[in-house]
């Protein structure tokens, strides 16, 4: 995270040099979609579909930050849905490596209106998440989806600057929880939709750079189900499990009390539990600074286990399902 992190052999995709220069994609990825996106007012559109390259990574970050459209966001994974019409609008944001051609043809041919946002490509397709969901938001903001896009753009990028300028006391204290969950599976919880998203990010770090098993949960929602899988075996989950509770001040009080609701439930079942707290006031703020305290996590836990962080050689059978995806 810092930009003078020390060189990891392992590192051959550039990780750590990606992700201290965090703020640096954030600002070119919204910049290249305000720039790709004509200007619409408030109600041009009917709804408006986003449409990725990865279903997991960028989706959640974008249905957060366009949580206050002013129309229906629906996002999608390298397909059209079946709603879109000449009164709608589509974005496309993708780095290039995937032809959106047959997509933006089909959506053209039904009158809707495109766009095409193409990013820079980052060291891993997890680190063109928050670039992307960030060019989403600036382009939906563009064609009157969400009012406040460039507003929203604009805090997530001075967050990012902050948490970079902070990052040798955040990589040290992330280093820290690295030891403390050590070879155990981390459980990450975050409130409402912006921890939840925050959460789920935390999870596909630990995933795709340290190739660990991972759960994320979004309380109070994992009152519904996830919580109720604990009844059990409780011997077993206390020796594999490590809980990482994620808070912000930008949560609805009745979010945090769920969220401190399910530690308490959880601290029954786990190894050990472990909070984190974003210095961010607001949900947008708090859910990019959450989101590369996740990223900085999986880097860390990658060194700590001796493995690439950039290397997910088991994703590889994924592109050639990803490749046969039509709208």
């Amino acid at each position: 995270m810092s930009g003078a992190a020390a060189v990891d052999p392992l590192d051959v995709h550039g990780v750590a040099d990606a992700l201290a220069r965090r703020a640096d994609a954030l600002v070119a990825a919204a910049e290249r979609a305000a720039a790709e996106t004509p200007s619409h007012p408030v109600g041009a559109f009917r709804s408006a579909a986003v449409v990725v390259p990865d279903a997991v990574h960028a989706r959640s970050l974008i249905d957060a930050l366009a949580s206050g459209a002013a129309i229906p966001v629906v996002t999608a994974t390298r397909s059209l849905p079946t709603f879109v019409g000449a009164d709608d609008v589509v974005v496309v944001v993708r780095s290039g490596s995937w032809d959106a051609s047959g997509l933006i043809g089909t959506a053209s041919a039904r009158g809707a209106r495109v766009v095409d946002v193409v990013i820079e490509a980052a060291a891993t397709p997890l680190l063109e998440s928050l670039p992307t969901a960030l060019a989403a938001v600036a382009a939906l903001g563009r064609v009157g989806a969400v009012p406040d896009g460039a507003g929203i753009t604009a805090r997530a990028i001075e967050v990012a600057r902050s948490a970079l300028a902070a990052s040798a006391e955040r990589s040290a204290t992330l280093d820290t929880l690295v030891r403390r969950v050590g070879r155990t599976f981390p459980l990450v919880l975050g409130a409402g939709a912006f921890g939840g998203a925050a959460a789920a990010h935390w999870q596909a770090a630990v995933n795709v750079m340290a190739k660990a098993p991972a759960l994320a949960g979004e309380a109070p929602a994992v009152f519904h189900d996830q919580a109720a899988g604990f009844g059990q075996h409780g011997d077993v989950t206390r020796q594999v499990i490590t809980l990482v509770v994620l808070h912000h001040a930008g949560a609805t009080p009745a979010e945090a009390d769920a969220l401190d609701a399910a530690a308490e439930l959880y601290d029954e079942v786990v190894a050990s539990v472990h909070h984190l707290v974003s210095a961010a006031a607001d949900p947008v703020g708090a859910l990019v600074d959450l989101a590369m305290m996740g990223e900085e996590f999986g880097r860390l836990a990658a060194r700590s286990a001796s493995v690439d962080p950039g290397v997910t050689p088991i994703t590889d059978p994924l592109q050639r399902f990803d490749a046969s995806t039509e709208p």
